[in-house]
Protein backbone atom coordinates (compact mmCIF):
# COMPACT_ATOMS: atom_id res chain seq x y z
CA UNK A 1 0.00 0.00 0.00
CA UNK A 2 1.32 3.43 -0.97
CA UNK A 3 -0.12 6.57 0.61
CA UNK A 4 0.60 10.00 -0.93
CA UNK A 5 1.84 12.29 1.83
CA UNK A 6 2.64 15.99 2.00
CA UNK A 7 4.14 18.29 4.62
CA UNK A 8 2.62 21.76 4.74
CA UNK A 9 3.54 24.77 6.90
CA UNK A 10 0.30 26.46 7.97
CA UNK A 11 -0.32 30.08 8.99
CA UNK A 12 2.80 31.39 7.27
CA UNK A 13 4.04 32.40 3.83
CA UNK A 14 7.62 31.32 4.62
CA UNK A 15 9.06 27.81 4.66
CA UNK A 16 10.03 26.43 8.10
CA UNK A 17 7.74 28.89 9.90
CA UNK A 18 4.17 28.49 11.10
CA UNK A 19 2.91 25.04 12.08
CA UNK A 20 3.88 21.97 10.02
CA UNK A 21 1.30 19.24 9.42
CA UNK A 22 1.54 16.03 7.45
CA UNK A 23 -1.38 15.38 5.08
CA UNK A 24 -2.13 11.83 3.86
CA UNK A 25 -4.51 11.05 1.00
CA UNK A 26 -6.26 7.79 1.83
CA UNK A 27 -7.95 5.73 -0.89
CA UNK A 28 -9.58 3.31 1.57
CA UNK A 29 -10.23 3.61 5.29
CA UNK A 30 -7.44 2.24 7.50
CA UNK A 31 -7.52 0.65 10.93
CA UNK A 32 -7.33 3.22 13.73
CA UNK A 33 -4.04 1.78 14.98
CA UNK A 34 -2.51 2.32 11.54
CA UNK A 35 -3.60 5.95 11.46
CA UNK A 36 -1.98 6.36 14.87
CA UNK A 37 1.22 4.60 13.83
CA UNK A 38 1.59 6.85 10.77
CA UNK A 39 1.08 9.96 12.91
CA UNK A 40 3.67 8.73 15.42
CA UNK A 41 6.11 8.11 12.55
CA UNK A 42 5.58 11.63 11.14
CA UNK A 43 6.12 13.05 14.67
CA UNK A 44 4.49 16.40 13.90
CA UNK A 45 1.95 18.09 16.14
CA UNK A 46 -0.78 16.74 13.84
CA UNK A 47 -1.11 14.46 10.84
CA UNK A 48 -4.28 14.81 8.76
CA UNK A 49 -5.94 11.96 6.85
CA UNK A 50 -8.25 12.87 3.97
CA UNK A 51 -10.69 10.29 2.57
CA UNK A 52 -12.84 10.67 -0.52
CA UNK A 53 -16.65 10.66 -0.51
CA UNK A 54 -19.09 9.42 -3.18
CA UNK A 55 -16.30 7.92 -5.29
CA UNK A 56 -15.17 11.39 -6.38
CA UNK A 57 -11.45 11.96 -6.89
CA UNK A 58 -9.35 14.55 -5.06
CA UNK A 59 -9.53 17.04 -7.93
CA UNK A 60 -13.29 17.06 -8.52
CA UNK A 61 -14.82 16.09 -5.17
CA UNK A 62 -16.20 18.81 -2.90
CA UNK A 63 -16.78 16.66 0.20
CA UNK A 64 -14.14 14.69 2.11
CA UNK A 65 -13.68 12.86 5.37
CA UNK A 66 -10.98 14.36 7.60
CA UNK A 67 -9.34 13.00 10.76
CA UNK A 68 -6.45 14.40 12.78
CA UNK A 69 -3.93 12.52 14.93
CA UNK A 70 -1.13 13.76 17.17
CA UNK A 71 1.77 11.33 17.75
CA UNK A 72 -0.23 9.82 20.64
CA UNK A 73 -3.98 10.22 20.03
CA UNK A 74 -6.81 11.33 17.76
CA UNK A 75 -8.01 14.94 17.97
CA UNK A 76 -11.61 16.16 17.62
CA UNK A 77 -10.55 19.45 15.99
CA UNK A 78 -7.37 20.86 14.45
CA UNK A 79 -7.12 24.15 12.60
CA UNK A 80 -3.64 24.11 11.09
CA UNK A 81 -3.98 20.55 9.75
CA UNK A 82 -7.34 21.49 8.20
CA UNK A 83 -5.67 24.43 6.49
CA UNK A 84 -2.87 22.11 5.35
CA UNK A 85 -5.41 19.60 3.99
CA UNK A 86 -7.22 22.25 1.99
CA UNK A 87 -3.89 23.54 0.68
CA UNK A 88 -2.99 20.08 -0.64
CA UNK A 89 -6.39 19.70 -2.35
CA UNK A 90 -6.51 23.22 -3.83
CA UNK A 91 -2.83 23.69 -4.75
CA UNK A 92 -1.47 20.18 -5.34
CA UNK A 93 -4.58 18.36 -6.58
CA UNK A 94 -5.99 21.45 -8.34
CA UNK A 95 -9.44 20.92 -6.84
CA UNK A 96 -12.00 22.80 -8.95
CA UNK A 97 -14.58 23.55 -6.28
CA UNK A 98 -14.98 27.00 -4.69
CA UNK A 99 -15.62 25.47 -1.24
CA UNK A 100 -14.42 22.22 0.32
CA UNK A 101 -16.51 20.46 2.97
CA UNK A 102 -14.73 18.28 5.54
CA UNK A 103 -16.74 15.80 7.61
CA UNK A 104 -15.03 15.63 11.02
CA UNK A 105 -15.59 14.69 14.66
CA UNK A 106 -16.47 18.38 15.21
CA UNK A 107 -19.10 18.40 12.47
CA UNK A 108 -18.77 19.88 8.99
CA UNK A 109 -15.94 22.35 8.40
CA UNK A 110 -15.74 24.55 5.30
CA UNK A 111 -12.68 26.00 3.57
CA UNK A 112 -12.61 28.34 0.61
CA UNK A 113 -9.96 30.20 -1.36
CA UNK A 114 -9.75 33.98 -1.16
CA UNK A 115 -6.99 35.66 -3.18
CA UNK A 116 -3.72 34.14 -1.87
CA UNK A 117 -5.20 32.83 1.38
CA UNK A 118 -7.58 30.13 2.56
CA UNK A 119 -10.54 30.89 4.81
CA UNK A 120 -11.72 28.22 7.24
CA UNK A 121 -15.25 28.26 8.66
CA UNK A 122 -14.98 26.96 12.24
CA UNK A 123 -17.24 26.81 15.32
CA UNK A 124 -16.67 29.43 18.01
CA UNK A 125 -15.90 28.04 21.48
CA UNK A 126 -16.56 30.56 24.22
CA UNK A 127 -14.57 30.00 27.44
CA UNK A 128 -16.04 30.40 30.93
CA UNK A 129 -14.35 31.80 34.06
CA UNK A 130 -12.28 29.26 35.99
CA UNK A 131 -11.57 29.31 39.74
CA UNK A 132 -7.82 29.90 39.93
CA UNK A 133 -7.47 28.43 43.44
CA UNK A 134 -8.61 24.99 42.21
CA UNK A 135 -5.70 24.80 39.76
CA UNK A 136 -3.09 26.98 41.46
CA UNK A 137 -0.33 24.37 41.12
CA UNK A 138 -0.97 23.96 37.40
CA UNK A 139 -0.97 27.73 36.89
CA UNK A 140 2.36 27.92 38.73
CA UNK A 141 3.77 25.13 36.52
CA UNK A 142 2.75 27.02 33.36
CA UNK A 143 3.60 30.67 34.06
CA UNK A 144 5.67 30.62 37.25
CA UNK A 145 5.53 34.02 38.95
CA UNK A 146 4.32 35.98 35.91
CA UNK A 147 1.16 37.88 36.99
CA UNK A 148 -2.19 36.58 35.74
CA UNK A 149 -5.20 38.72 34.85
CA UNK A 150 -7.79 36.11 33.93
CA UNK A 151 -8.27 32.33 33.74
CA UNK A 152 -11.02 30.63 31.70
CA UNK A 153 -11.91 27.11 30.56
CA UNK A 154 -13.72 25.71 27.51
CA UNK A 155 -15.21 22.23 28.02
CA UNK A 156 -15.74 21.54 24.30
CA UNK A 157 -12.05 21.84 23.38
CA UNK A 158 -10.93 21.04 26.97
CA UNK A 159 -8.58 24.01 26.80
CA UNK A 160 -7.57 26.12 29.79
CA UNK A 161 -6.86 29.75 28.88
CA UNK A 162 -4.55 31.91 30.99
CA UNK A 163 -4.43 35.64 30.26
CA UNK A 164 -1.31 37.38 31.50
CA UNK A 165 -1.66 40.78 33.17
CA UNK A 166 -1.70 43.80 30.86
CA UNK A 167 1.38 45.08 32.69
CA UNK A 168 3.38 42.18 31.20
CA UNK A 169 5.78 42.57 28.32
CA UNK A 170 5.63 40.22 25.34
CA UNK A 171 9.05 38.87 26.33
CA UNK A 172 7.47 37.41 29.48
CA UNK A 173 5.20 35.32 27.27
CA UNK A 174 7.92 34.21 24.86
CA UNK A 175 10.32 33.28 27.66
CA UNK A 176 7.93 30.82 29.34
CA UNK A 177 9.42 27.31 29.52
CA UNK A 178 6.92 24.99 31.20
CA UNK A 179 8.07 21.39 31.61
CA UNK A 180 5.89 18.58 30.25
CA UNK A 181 6.48 16.46 33.37
CA UNK A 182 5.30 19.25 35.66
CA UNK A 183 2.17 19.97 33.62
CA UNK A 184 1.21 16.28 33.49
CA UNK A 185 1.86 15.92 37.22
CA UNK A 186 -0.39 18.85 38.11
CA UNK A 187 -3.28 17.89 35.80
CA UNK A 188 -4.12 14.22 35.52
CA UNK A 189 -7.93 14.33 35.67
CA UNK A 190 -8.40 14.25 31.89
CA UNK A 191 -10.29 17.55 32.06
CA UNK A 192 -7.58 19.56 30.30
CA UNK A 193 -6.03 18.71 26.92
CA UNK A 194 -4.19 21.99 26.36
CA UNK A 195 -3.22 25.26 28.00
CA UNK A 196 -3.43 28.54 26.09
CA UNK A 197 -1.38 31.43 27.45
CA UNK A 198 -2.38 34.76 25.98
CA UNK A 199 -1.87 38.48 26.43
CA UNK A 200 -3.16 41.71 24.96
CA UNK A 201 -1.39 42.83 21.78
CA UNK A 202 -0.40 46.18 20.36
CA UNK A 203 -2.99 46.88 17.63
CA UNK A 204 -1.77 50.46 17.04
CA UNK A 205 1.79 49.29 16.20
CA UNK A 206 2.62 47.55 12.93
CA UNK A 207 1.61 44.88 11.99
CA UNK A 208 -1.13 45.50 14.55
CA UNK A 209 -1.70 42.25 16.46
CA UNK A 210 -4.73 42.34 18.72
CA UNK A 211 -3.40 39.58 20.96
CA UNK A 212 -0.53 37.11 21.32
CA UNK A 213 -0.61 33.51 22.49
CA UNK A 214 1.22 30.24 23.01
CA UNK A 215 -0.26 26.74 23.31
CA UNK A 216 1.01 23.81 25.40
CA UNK A 217 -0.52 20.33 25.13
CA UNK A 218 1.69 17.57 26.61
CA UNK A 219 -1.51 15.64 27.35
CA UNK A 220 -1.71 15.11 23.57
CA UNK A 221 1.96 14.24 23.19
CA UNK A 222 2.92 17.75 22.01
CA UNK A 223 4.68 20.02 24.54
CA UNK A 224 4.10 23.12 22.40
CA UNK A 225 1.96 23.37 19.27
CA UNK A 226 3.59 26.10 17.11
CA UNK A 227 0.36 27.60 15.72
CA UNK A 228 -2.94 26.06 16.87
CA UNK A 229 -6.09 26.93 14.92
CA UNK A 230 -8.48 25.16 17.31
CA UNK A 231 -7.07 27.14 20.27
CA UNK A 232 -8.04 30.28 18.37
CA UNK A 233 -11.69 29.19 18.37
CA UNK A 234 -11.45 29.85 22.12
CA UNK A 235 -9.18 32.90 21.89
CA UNK A 236 -11.35 34.60 19.26
CA UNK A 237 -14.46 34.25 21.42
CA UNK A 238 -12.66 35.64 24.47
CA UNK A 239 -10.81 38.55 22.87
CA UNK A 240 -13.74 39.60 20.66
CA UNK A 241 -15.75 40.27 23.80
CA UNK A 242 -12.88 41.97 25.67
CA UNK A 243 -11.83 44.16 22.73
CA UNK A 244 -15.34 44.62 21.29
CA UNK A 245 -14.04 43.65 17.85
CA UNK A 246 -15.24 41.12 15.26
CA UNK A 247 -12.14 41.25 13.08
CA UNK A 248 -8.79 40.60 14.70
CA UNK A 249 -5.20 39.81 13.79
CA UNK A 250 -3.46 37.32 16.09
CA UNK A 251 0.10 36.08 16.44
CA UNK A 252 1.12 32.83 18.13
CA UNK A 253 4.65 33.51 19.30
CA UNK A 254 6.18 30.05 19.49
CA UNK A 255 9.73 29.59 18.19
CA UNK A 256 8.30 29.14 14.65
CA UNK A 257 5.54 31.72 15.00
CA UNK A 258 2.43 32.19 12.90
CA UNK A 259 -0.14 34.82 12.02
CA UNK A 260 -3.91 34.28 11.89
CA UNK A 261 -6.68 36.53 10.64
CA UNK A 262 -9.89 36.03 12.65
CA UNK A 263 -13.41 37.17 11.76
CA UNK A 264 -16.48 36.42 13.87
CA UNK A 265 -19.49 36.16 11.58
CA UNK A 266 -23.06 37.22 12.23
CA UNK A 267 -24.13 33.55 12.46
CA UNK A 268 -21.78 33.09 15.42
CA UNK A 269 -19.16 31.04 13.59
CA UNK A 270 -15.52 31.90 13.06
CA UNK A 271 -13.52 32.49 9.88
CA UNK A 272 -9.83 31.66 10.35
CA UNK A 273 -7.66 33.07 7.57
CA UNK A 274 -4.23 31.58 6.97
CA UNK A 275 -1.51 31.50 4.35
CA UNK A 276 0.00 28.03 3.80
CA UNK A 277 3.29 27.33 2.02
CA UNK A 278 4.28 23.87 0.78
CA UNK A 279 7.83 22.87 1.74
CA UNK A 280 9.96 22.19 -1.27
CA UNK A 281 12.64 20.10 -3.23
CA UNK A 282 16.44 20.31 -2.61
CA UNK A 283 18.80 19.36 -5.47
CA UNK A 284 22.03 21.35 -4.91
CA UNK A 285 24.23 22.22 -1.93
CA UNK A 286 22.39 24.44 0.56
CA UNK A 287 23.39 26.94 3.20
CA UNK A 288 23.98 25.37 6.61
CA UNK A 289 21.04 27.23 8.11
CA UNK A 290 18.76 25.74 5.48
CA UNK A 291 19.94 22.21 6.22
CA UNK A 292 19.18 22.93 9.87
CA UNK A 293 15.75 24.34 9.09
CA UNK A 294 14.84 21.26 7.07
CA UNK A 295 15.99 18.97 9.88
CA UNK A 296 13.89 20.96 12.37
CA UNK A 297 10.94 20.63 9.98
CA UNK A 298 11.37 16.86 9.76
CA UNK A 299 11.60 16.71 13.58
CA UNK A 300 13.26 13.28 13.61
CA UNK A 301 16.28 12.28 15.68
CA UNK A 302 18.44 12.83 12.57
CA UNK A 303 17.95 13.97 8.99
CA UNK A 304 20.60 12.93 6.46
CA UNK A 305 21.64 14.99 3.44
CA UNK A 306 23.31 13.17 0.52
CA UNK A 307 25.19 15.12 -2.13
CA UNK A 308 26.61 13.77 -5.38
CA UNK A 309 30.30 13.69 -6.23
CA UNK A 310 32.03 13.86 -9.63
CA UNK A 311 28.75 14.81 -11.36
CA UNK A 312 27.54 11.21 -11.07
CA UNK A 313 23.83 10.64 -10.51
CA UNK A 314 22.36 8.80 -7.53
CA UNK A 315 21.97 5.55 -9.48
CA UNK A 316 25.49 5.23 -10.89
CA UNK A 317 27.72 7.16 -8.47
CA UNK A 318 29.72 5.25 -5.86
CA UNK A 319 30.90 8.23 -3.79
CA UNK A 320 28.67 10.75 -2.02
CA UNK A 321 28.84 13.52 0.54
CA UNK A 322 26.79 12.86 3.66
CA UNK A 323 25.84 15.17 6.53
CA UNK A 324 23.54 14.56 9.48
CA UNK A 325 21.45 17.09 11.43
CA UNK A 326 19.27 16.69 14.50
CA UNK A 327 16.43 19.22 14.92
CA UNK A 328 18.91 21.56 16.63
CA UNK A 329 22.46 20.84 15.44
CA UNK A 330 24.79 19.02 13.04
CA UNK A 331 26.34 15.79 14.33
CA UNK A 332 29.70 14.29 13.29
CA UNK A 333 28.48 10.67 13.07
CA UNK A 334 25.13 8.93 12.81
CA UNK A 335 24.68 5.23 12.16
CA UNK A 336 20.97 4.84 11.57
CA UNK A 337 20.79 7.82 9.19
CA UNK A 338 23.73 6.36 7.25
CA UNK A 339 21.85 3.07 7.01
CA UNK A 340 18.77 4.97 5.84
CA UNK A 341 20.82 6.88 3.25
CA UNK A 342 22.28 3.69 1.80
CA UNK A 343 18.81 2.11 1.75
CA UNK A 344 17.47 4.98 -0.34
CA UNK A 345 20.36 4.74 -2.81
CA UNK A 346 20.30 0.94 -3.09
CA UNK A 347 16.55 0.29 -2.92
CA UNK A 348 14.92 3.42 -4.35
CA UNK A 349 17.58 4.72 -6.72
CA UNK A 350 18.70 1.19 -7.68
CA UNK A 351 22.37 2.14 -7.27
CA UNK A 352 24.47 -0.33 -9.26
CA UNK A 353 27.63 -0.27 -7.13
CA UNK A 354 28.57 -3.07 -4.71
CA UNK A 355 29.89 -0.56 -2.14
CA UNK A 356 28.91 3.05 -1.44
CA UNK A 357 31.45 5.50 0.00
CA UNK A 358 30.18 8.41 2.11
CA UNK A 359 32.47 11.38 2.80
CA UNK A 360 31.56 12.64 6.28
CA UNK A 361 32.85 14.66 9.22
CA UNK A 362 34.04 11.33 10.66
CA UNK A 363 35.97 10.38 7.54
CA UNK A 364 34.97 7.90 4.86
CA UNK A 365 32.21 5.42 5.71
CA UNK A 366 31.44 2.37 3.57
CA UNK A 367 28.15 0.52 3.13
CA UNK A 368 27.51 -2.64 1.15
CA UNK A 369 24.56 -4.94 0.58
CA UNK A 370 24.57 -8.47 1.97
CA UNK A 371 21.50 -10.62 1.30
CA UNK A 372 18.57 -8.71 2.88
CA UNK A 373 20.75 -6.53 5.09
CA UNK A 374 23.14 -3.61 4.75
CA UNK A 375 26.61 -3.70 6.31
CA UNK A 376 28.16 -0.42 7.42
CA UNK A 377 31.93 -0.12 7.88
CA UNK A 378 32.43 2.25 10.83
CA UNK A 379 35.32 3.28 13.06
CA UNK A 380 35.54 1.68 16.50
CA UNK A 381 35.51 4.14 19.41
CA UNK A 382 36.92 2.63 22.59
CA UNK A 383 35.72 4.30 25.80
CA UNK A 384 37.95 5.02 28.78
CA UNK A 385 37.10 4.77 32.51
CA UNK A 386 35.39 7.85 33.93
CA UNK A 387 35.56 9.05 37.54
CA UNK A 388 32.00 8.66 38.81
CA UNK A 389 32.39 11.17 41.63
CA UNK A 390 33.06 14.00 39.14
CA UNK A 391 29.65 13.47 37.51
CA UNK A 392 27.61 12.02 40.37
CA UNK A 393 24.72 14.47 39.86
CA UNK A 394 24.49 13.62 36.17
CA UNK A 395 24.55 9.89 36.91
CA UNK A 396 21.73 10.41 39.42
CA UNK A 397 19.73 12.35 36.82
CA UNK A 398 20.09 9.53 34.30
CA UNK A 399 19.60 6.32 36.31
CA UNK A 400 18.31 7.45 39.70
CA UNK A 401 19.00 4.80 42.33
CA UNK A 402 19.59 1.93 39.89
CA UNK A 403 23.00 0.39 40.77
CA UNK A 404 25.90 1.11 38.41
CA UNK A 405 28.74 -1.29 37.59
CA UNK A 406 30.90 0.81 35.29
CA UNK A 407 31.15 4.32 33.78
CA UNK A 408 33.25 5.19 30.72
CA UNK A 409 33.65 8.10 28.33
CA UNK A 410 34.66 8.37 24.66
CA UNK A 411 36.04 11.79 23.64
CA UNK A 412 35.65 11.19 19.87
CA UNK A 413 31.87 10.71 20.01
CA UNK A 414 31.58 12.68 23.28
CA UNK A 415 29.41 9.90 24.66
CA UNK A 416 29.25 8.90 28.31
CA UNK A 417 28.53 5.18 28.82
CA UNK A 418 26.87 3.90 31.98
CA UNK A 419 26.78 0.15 32.55
CA UNK A 420 24.12 -1.00 34.98
CA UNK A 421 25.00 -3.66 37.54
CA UNK A 422 24.66 -7.29 36.38
CA UNK A 423 22.13 -7.80 39.19
CA UNK A 424 19.72 -5.48 37.36
CA UNK A 425 16.76 -6.72 35.39
CA UNK A 426 16.08 -5.49 31.85
CA UNK A 427 12.92 -3.78 33.13
CA UNK A 428 15.10 -1.42 35.18
CA UNK A 429 16.71 -0.23 31.95
CA UNK A 430 13.46 0.11 30.01
CA UNK A 431 11.73 1.97 32.86
CA UNK A 432 14.32 4.78 33.04
CA UNK A 433 12.75 8.19 32.42
CA UNK A 434 15.45 10.86 32.63
CA UNK A 435 14.24 14.42 32.10
CA UNK A 436 15.92 16.57 29.46
CA UNK A 437 15.93 19.59 31.78
CA UNK A 438 17.75 17.68 34.50
CA UNK A 439 20.37 16.25 32.12
CA UNK A 440 21.08 19.65 30.60
CA UNK A 441 21.29 21.23 34.04
CA UNK A 442 23.83 18.68 35.28
CA UNK A 443 26.05 18.77 32.19
CA UNK A 444 26.61 22.12 30.52
CA UNK A 445 30.35 21.97 29.80
CA UNK A 446 29.92 20.91 26.17
CA UNK A 447 31.89 17.75 26.90
CA UNK A 448 28.96 15.43 26.22
CA UNK A 449 26.70 14.84 23.22
CA UNK A 450 24.88 11.85 24.64
CA UNK A 451 24.57 9.28 27.42
CA UNK A 452 24.49 5.55 26.68
CA UNK A 453 22.95 3.32 29.34
CA UNK A 454 23.75 -0.35 28.83
CA UNK A 455 23.54 -3.71 30.56
CA UNK A 456 24.61 -7.27 29.96
CA UNK A 457 22.23 -9.31 27.83
CA UNK A 458 21.09 -12.93 27.84
CA UNK A 459 23.01 -14.53 24.98
CA UNK A 460 21.86 -18.06 25.85
CA UNK A 461 18.17 -17.15 25.54
CA UNK A 462 16.54 -16.56 22.16
CA UNK A 463 17.13 -14.36 20.21
CA UNK A 464 20.41 -14.18 22.13
CA UNK A 465 21.26 -10.50 22.68
CA UNK A 466 24.74 -9.94 24.08
CA UNK A 467 23.83 -6.58 25.54
CA UNK A 468 21.00 -4.04 25.75
CA UNK A 469 21.18 -0.25 25.64
CA UNK A 470 19.36 3.07 25.48
CA UNK A 471 20.69 6.43 24.28
CA UNK A 472 19.77 9.92 25.53
CA UNK A 473 21.00 13.06 23.75
CA UNK A 474 19.11 16.20 24.83
CA UNK A 475 22.31 18.19 24.14
CA UNK A 476 21.58 17.47 20.45
CA UNK A 477 17.87 18.27 20.72
CA UNK A 478 16.85 14.59 20.99
CA UNK A 479 15.81 13.30 24.42
CA UNK A 480 16.06 9.67 23.29
CA UNK A 481 17.41 8.35 20.01
CA UNK A 482 15.43 5.16 19.27
CA UNK A 483 18.33 3.19 17.71
CA UNK A 484 21.72 4.88 17.52
CA UNK A 485 24.40 3.33 15.32
CA UNK A 486 27.17 5.71 16.38
CA UNK A 487 26.57 4.84 20.05
CA UNK A 488 27.26 1.24 19.08
CA UNK A 489 30.77 2.17 17.89
CA UNK A 490 31.43 2.76 21.60
CA UNK A 491 29.33 -0.13 22.90
CA UNK A 492 30.92 -2.66 20.53
CA UNK A 493 34.42 -1.70 21.67
CA UNK A 494 33.44 -1.98 25.35
CA UNK A 495 31.44 -5.20 25.26
CA UNK A 496 33.80 -7.01 22.88
CA UNK A 497 36.52 -6.68 25.52
CA UNK A 498 34.25 -7.58 28.45
CA UNK A 499 32.66 -10.59 26.71
CA UNK A 500 35.75 -11.60 24.72
CA UNK A 501 33.65 -11.75 21.55
CA UNK A 502 34.12 -10.24 18.10
CA UNK A 503 30.60 -10.99 16.84
CA UNK A 504 27.68 -9.73 18.88
CA UNK A 505 23.95 -9.18 18.63
CA UNK A 506 22.67 -6.02 20.33
CA UNK A 507 19.22 -4.63 21.09
CA UNK A 508 18.45 -0.97 21.80
CA UNK A 509 15.31 -1.10 23.91
CA UNK A 510 13.71 2.29 23.33
CA UNK A 511 9.94 2.39 22.85
CA UNK A 512 10.49 1.66 19.14
CA UNK A 513 13.39 -0.76 19.60
CA UNK A 514 15.97 -2.01 17.14
CA UNK A 515 18.38 -4.88 16.57
CA UNK A 516 21.97 -4.52 15.37
CA UNK A 517 24.51 -7.12 14.35
CA UNK A 518 28.07 -6.11 15.29
CA UNK A 519 31.34 -7.57 14.02
CA UNK A 520 34.79 -6.29 14.98
CA UNK A 521 37.15 -6.85 12.10
CA UNK A 522 40.82 -7.76 12.16
CA UNK A 523 41.72 -4.26 10.95
CA UNK A 524 40.12 -2.78 14.07
CA UNK A 525 37.05 -1.34 12.36
CA UNK A 526 33.43 -2.24 13.02
CA UNK A 527 30.78 -3.76 10.76
CA UNK A 528 27.26 -2.73 11.82
CA UNK A 529 24.68 -4.98 10.19
CA UNK A 530 21.07 -3.86 9.97
CA UNK A 531 17.96 -3.69 7.88
CA UNK A 532 16.01 -0.61 6.79
CA UNK A 533 12.39 -0.25 5.69
CA UNK A 534 11.49 2.76 3.53
CA UNK A 535 7.97 3.88 4.45
CA UNK A 536 7.77 7.38 2.98
CA UNK A 537 8.87 8.87 -0.31
CA UNK A 538 8.16 12.49 -1.13
CA UNK A 539 9.40 15.81 -2.42
CA UNK A 540 10.56 18.71 -0.26
CA UNK A 541 9.84 22.16 -1.69
CA UNK A 542 11.61 25.28 -0.42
Amino acid sequence: MEIPIFTVDSFTNLPFKGNPAAVCLIENELRDDLYQSIAAEMNLSETAFITRRKSMDYSSGARFGLRWFTPTCEMPLCGHATLASAAVLFYMKKNVNPVLVFETLSGELYVRQHEESLIMDFPLNKPKPQDQHEIKNLLKAVVGDVPIQDVCYNPTTRNLMIRLADTCDRSELTSLKPEAESLLKNESTGKIKGVIVTMKGAPTAQPGYDFYSRYFSPWLGVLEDPVCGSAHTVLAAYWSEKLNKKKMLAYQCSSRGGELGLEIRDDGRLNIIGNPAAVCLVENELRDDLYQSIAAEMNLSETAFITRRNSMDFSSGARFGLRWFTPTTEVPLCGHATLASAAVLFYMKKNVNPVLVFETLSGELYVRQHEESLIMDFPLNKPKPQDQHEIKDLLKAVVGDVPIQDVCYNPTTRNLMIRLADTCDRSELTSLKPEAESLLKNESTGKMNGVIVTMKGAPTAQPGYDFYSRYFAPWLGVLEDPVCGSAHTVLAAYWSEKLNKKKMLAYQCSSRGGELGLEIRDDGRLNIIGQAQIILQGTLKI
